[in-house]
């Protein structure tokens, strides 16, 4: 566990205070930056393996996929899609709101279209300079009244996008997105990280870029609300009950969106969930053999990202990123002096209950619980139970494709659980039933219940340490585990 202090001091030696407070141009000048390199590679890397397969470091770093998205039934997700239905409401109530003649006059009186004087040069493809001078017609209320209507017909598939992850992906999530003249999709600016201070340039970026989305919506919402109340005003007219339905809707708008920000983006639990996912985005960028299934992305997502950080300290020498990295790897010795000394990953993976497999050398635990049975002699049984555990994680079902090369026969599935079944407690048997299709069967456990092992970060730990004893050109020792 020292680790991750001695990583904390080293940074400390790196980067003074000094250099934290001199300008943009200076810093980017006099950052050391082949020394945070290797200072990422040997001491912030072997900290965070260490942490890599805790239960507790993969709830935190794992927090938003298994909280925010659609159909986990969290206290969060409710308070997520309780502002995604007044947001629809509160755009409804101000549509009819701006329904009387009055008032919609007023707004046309008030916000009439402006001309825009544009002039000047602009280079374009082969070099060559194009002169413009013309004018155009900017009509802001038609724009904003369509951005209302947007809202209304809740234009967007989710305010959450899990493939956040590790940059921002998702945009708006609108169904119609845009698209540059090449053909790719041209990102909003709120969701580019270098022009959103914000988002930050490492971090929890898919509770930030759903509190952006939130914002984005309100902030149509409020542009159009005080043209709307300044046309009232002038109308001279009383319209009570439209104007008190808009104030409800409004005000319950606010009451969620203050509630999903508290529960997602304040307190001590964000800051380490943060400093978790900032953790698992270096090991991920550093380490091109990490196995990160138990982030729950997509594997091409994950692939893509491997060594995006180092882009972000060695070439555009970034020190907010590796200033970032610091502060998480300070937060995270803070939450590992609370667990029991000398406890580790597996250990505290066997401690915390439920099910928990090791691949090399293969072991289960049940409730605290070895089960005895050889299961390096058991091998189809142990591929199903593995099967099993892997599905549960994903809410899934195991069925002849995660277990045969060719299809076989409904009755050798059946065969082949009957026998796993007679290896197993009989506690844990019961929470395996049948799937939904035929010849499938799934394990009844959530996703905290389980816990695998697979043993690649130890094979890595090994090869290194046999390549250094090897080799007179390898100086560095990979870290015990």
């Amino acid at each position: 566990m020292n680790r991750l202090e001695t990583a904390e001091r080293r940074y400390r030696t790196l980067v003074s205070n000094e250099l934290l407070c001199k300008s943009r141009v200076d810093r980017y000048r006099e950052l050391p930056v082949t020394e945070l390199e290797a200072w990422m590679e040997q001491y912030v890397v072997p900290g965070v393996e260490e942490l890599w397969e805790r239960p507790s470091f993969q709830e935190l770093a794992a927090w938003p996929q298994h909280n925010l998205v659609v159909n986990t039934g969290t206290p969060e997700r409710l308070a997520i899609e309780a502002v995604d239905n007044a947001l629809v409401t509160a755009a409804r109530a101000l549509e009819t709101l701006s329904r009387p003649k009055r008032i919609a006059a007023k707004l046309v009186e008030q916000n009439p279209p402006r001309e825009l004087v544009a002039s000047g040069t602009c280079v374009i493809g082969d070099n060559s300079e194009v002169s413009r001078d013309g004018s155009d017609t900017f009509d802001e209320l038609a724009m904003v009244r369509q951005q209302v209507i947007n809202i209304r017909e809740k234009s967007w598939t989710d305010l959450v996008c899990p493939l956040d992850y590790f940059t921002p992906t998702g945009d708006r999530m609108f169904q119609d997105v845009l698209f540059t003249p090449t053909g790719r999709r041209l990102q909003a600016a709120e969701f580019v990280t270098s022009l959103n201070p914000r988002l930050l340039p490492v971090g929890d970026f898919i509770t930030r870029c759903l509190m952006t989305r939130i914002d984005g919506h309100v902030t149509v919402l409020e542009r159009f609300r005080r043209m709307l109340y300044t046309a009232l005003r002038a109308s001279g007219g009383s319209y009570r009950k439209q104007q008190s339905a808009e104030q409800a809707a409004w005000n319950e708008l606010q009451s969620n969106v203050n509630q999903t920000r508290e529960t997602c983006m304040m307190g001590p639990d964000f800051h380490r969930r943060d400093a978790a996912i900032v953790l698992a985005q270096v090991f991920v960028s550093y380490v091109p053999s990490a196995d990160a299934a138990w982030l729950d992305l997509p594997e091409e997502i994950i692939d893509a990202h491997r060594g995006t950080l180092r882009y972000e300290v060695f070439s555009r020498r970034n020190l907010e990123v590796v200033e970032r990295v610091a502060n998480a790897l300070n937060e995270i010795h803070r939450l590992l002096q609370e667990l029991p000394e000398g406890l580790s990953a597996f250990e505290e993976a066997v401690a915390s209950g439920g099910l928990v497999l090791r691949r090399q050398p293969r072991v289960a635990y049940w409730k605290t619980e070895k089960i005895s049975a050889d299961w390096e002699k058991l091998k189809k049984p142990w591929e199903m139970l593995w099967q099993l555990a892997s599905k549960a994680r994903s809410g899934s079902e195991v069925d002849a494709h995660d277990l045969y090369d060719q299809i076989p026969a409904d009755s050798t599935m059946y065969n082949r659980w009957r026998r796993l079944e007679e290896l197993l407690p009989t506690p844990l048997a019961k929470h395996v039933a049948p799937g939904n299709s035929r010849a499938t069967y799934r394990l009844r456990l959530s996703r905290d219940e389980v816990q695998l092992f697979t043993g690649r970060l130890q094979e890595r730990s090994d090869s290194n340490a046999a390549l250094g004893r090897n080799s007179s050109r390898v100086h560095h020792q990979a870290p015990r585990r």
